[in-house]
């Protein structure tokens, strides 16, 4: 935790075969505070969502075509190492449009206030994106509703890549 900054309520992690996911789940568990830990993946990419979702709970492959935006986290399948820490320690699997990868990638380069720029790309960009996607697609109420998402709530989103594709990134966020 940074000094000087409360606990986290929910961490936003993007995932792709669930490496990253997987640390973060050792890392917040082991935390006097524990948040609720939320699993971003696009909708193309869904083997996480897919496999929490599986009647045996076994890791299933991915139900789209792996053909999102979000290219490093275009995963058909979940990592048979991390599965099993990531099941018992995700509380909430979600998957997002490209439309909300594009919408976070413009919010960070163009932020309101004083905040600063921060360059993004579309995998980079998923956890905010989750977060857009839960306060705007009514198909995800019940999920923001689980999440009490709301002014009060500390939330974390995780960026893991600058403008990887730079001719991707102006074409979403301009010049």
């Amino acid at each position: 935790l940074a000094r000087g900054y409360p606990p986290p309520d929910v961490v936003f992690i993007q995932a792709g075969v669930g490496g990253l996911l997987h640390a973060a789940v050792n890392h917040y568990r082991a935390c006097v505070t524990q948040p609720v830990l939320v699993a971003v993946e696009p909708v193309e990419a869904d083997a996480l969502l897919a496999s929490v979702d599986a009647p045996d709970g076994q890791p299933v492959p991915a139900t789209g075509r792996q053909s999102s935006i979000m290219a490093g986290l275009n995963c058909g399948r979940v990592s048979l190492t991390a599965w099993p820490v990531v099941r018992r320690g995700v509380e909430l699997f979600v998957t997002i449009e490209d439309r909300f990868a594009e919408d976070a990638m413009r919010r960070l380069a163009r932020p309101a206030g004083t905040d600063p720029a921060i360059e993004a790309g579309e995998s980079g960009a998923a956890g905010l994106a989750a977060v857009l996607a839960l306060l705007e697609a009514p198909e995800l109420g019940a999920a923001k509703q689980f999440l009490h998402l709301g002014p009060a709530r500390q939330v974390v989103v995780i960026n893991t890549e600058g403008a990887t594709d730079p001719v991707g990134y102006r074409r979403v966020v301009g010049p």
